[in-house]
């Protein structure tokens, strides 16, 4: 939902980077779970309380963004300006880290397919890891992609523009607040 929110409210481009940072993220925590910390953030509850409540504001944040900005946003569009591909990827980089489900999500699910048997384990953790986070990658770029194509039309007329930009902007304020109560 991050990624088609990105992608009404920034476009195509800024949908598939949004993915690659996001995956990027969430490798991080795939990171964690390998060198062993996985399991002890799931028995912290109140540590997977705070990145989850740190990664709703931040959503939050971003939505805002989008909303105070829909002008601008419009404006960049139509002139060919646009917010650097970099930064959308760090800012999605910072939602695929301070998503905690992804955490337990890798915890209770990745271990189930190692072989302890083949050694490794870490290894193991890590391949399975980033396999889930290039085809994660993959399917919320095709995602963003076609949002991106029904906001090409929407581009056609700075007003439709500012109001999609908006639209994407509520829709990642709600996902913060879906996150923050736990909903996601």
């Amino acid at each position: 939902m991050f990624v088609m929110s990105r992608a009404i409210a920034l476009g195509k481009n800024a949908a598939v980077a949004t993915a690659i940072g996001n995956a990027l993220g969430t490798f991080v925590n795939v990171l964690v779970l390998a060198v062993g910390l996985g399991p002890v953030l799931e028995n912290f509850p109140v540590v997977l309380r705070v990145i989850r409540y740190l990664g709703a504001a931040y959503l939050i944040y971003l939505g805002y963004q989008s909303i105070r900005d829909r002008n601008k946003v419009a404006l960049n569009v139509l002139s060919g300006g646009a917010i650097p591909i970099r930064k959308i990827m760090q800012q999605g980089a910072i939602v695929g880290i301070t998503n905690p489900k992804t955490i337990v999500f890798f915890a209770a699910v990745l271990p189930q397919f190692v072989v302890t048997d083949y050694g490794y384990v870490w290894l193991q953790l890590l391949l399975l890891g980033l396999v889930f986070c290039v085809l994660g990658a993959a399917f919320d770029s095709l995602y963003g992609l076609t949002a991106g194509l029904l906001r090409d039309w929407f581009s056609q007329a700075e007003h439709r523009l500012a109001h999609l930009s908006s639209a994407g902007g509520v829709m990642i304020v709600l996902l913060g607040i879906a996150v923050a109560l736990g909903w996601f």
